[in-house]
């Protein structure tokens, strides 16, 4: 497992959706119960946030996408980039699976297969809410979605990070959505086998590769990504553990030693994954993001980056790590001042 590019991301805007209130001292006061109520009584109301525009055929996972790249602000639309040059790339678990199962219902339960609401098609379509993003804001750069699990943000940043070395684009919208359905708690659970339910969000992030792309600013961040690693053994897990600390020690930009560890997911993994990190460098800061019976799902980076962001001091690092019990993988990102 070795750094995507010896040279960092830029992230300048940063936005986050969700029913959670999301300050560090909140979160790490919450526990399951905390989450279920905040579920419950904290909804997401897509008319309120996207009021200026007709949402009637839009999913929740769209909805949500939406409102966290409204929130991204003004500042990266006034031209300085042309919008042939700016692209989306959203990472996500399966779309809206809400909108795929409810669909293929129709085609069997109408009187005829074909007797389905032709509005509703195109929210089966995975990249839907990447393309909504695009038109939304007549950004007319590369458009993608990555499946990518728990490291959904990070597999998309990566990929984000090679069109824009290859010059398809100068900048990138570069976002997460998950939604919280019964279907998609359904699937969850059934992959897990114990009862899992789903804390819905979104959160976008405007990225270059350069750091003088927007005039008369800066970026907020610097973000250096490893590929994720396949962690079935944990003699693999050790190894990637400590081919972090040796890339961030070789860094000919010395970030320094991460001074916060941010582990996101709610596993043995993500224990272990602790576990290792703490063998390399002692105890340090750490924040954990997993809760027992809730998941965040492919947004839960999005939450992490959005804390780092928001919490960022000079000359203190932040290392993000994602685990995706499902799939056995873990993602690791490392966030330092610009």
């Amino acid at each position: 497992m070795s750094l995507s590019s010896s040279e960092p991301l830029y992230v300048w805007n940063s936005s986050v959706v969700s029913r959670l209130e999301c300050s560090l001292s909140s979160l790490r006061k919450l526990d399951s119960s905390g989450l279920r109520s905040a579920k419950q009584h904290t909804l997401f109301d897509a008319h309120g946030e996207l009021n200026e525009r007709s949402i009637r055929n839009l999913d929740r996972s769209s909805a949500l996408l939406l409102s966290s790249v409204k929130r991204l602000g003004s500042d990266w639309k006034t031209g300085v980039v042309p919008k042939d040059q700016l692209g989306v790339i959203v990472g996500t678990s399966f779309g809206s699976i809400s909108s795929t199962v409810n669909f293929t219902q129709d085609s069997f339960t109408e009187s005829r297969p074909y007797l389905v609401n032709p509005a509703k098609f195109p929210n089966t379509v995975m990249n839907f809410a990447a393309a909504q993003a695009a038109i939304w804001n007549g950004l007319k750069g590369p458009n993608a979605t990555i499946a990518g699990g728990a490291g959904s943000l990070f597999v998309a940043a990566t990929y984000g990070q090679r069109l824009m070395r290859s010059g398809q684009a100068s900048g990138l919208v570069v976002g997460v959505s998950e939604e919280s359905s019964p279907e998609r708690d359904t699937i969850e659970s059934a992959a897990r086998e114990q009862h899992t339910e789903i804390i819905e969000g979104a959160a976008s992030f405007l990225v270059t590769h350069k750091p003088n792309v927007f005039d008369q600013s800066r970026p907020q961040a610097e973000l250096r990504l490893w590929r994720p690693v396949q962690a079935a053994r944990l003699s693999d897990l050790q190894y990637s553990v400590e081919r972090w600390f040796r890339d961030i020690s070789l860094s000919q930009t010395s970030v320094g030693e991460p001074a916060v560890v941010t582990a996101v997911g709610e596993s043995e993994l993500c224990d272990a994954v602790l576990g290792h990190v703490g063998v390399e460098f002692g105890s340090k800061r750490t924040v954990k993001l997993g809760w027992e019976g809730c998941s965040l799902g492919a947004w839960g980076g999005g939450l992490a980056l959005s804390l780092a962001l928001d919490n960022l001091a000079a000359d203190e690092p932040w290392l993000i790590i994602t685990t995706d019990e499902l799939h056995q993988t873990v993602t690791a990102a490392l966030v330092s001042p610009a």
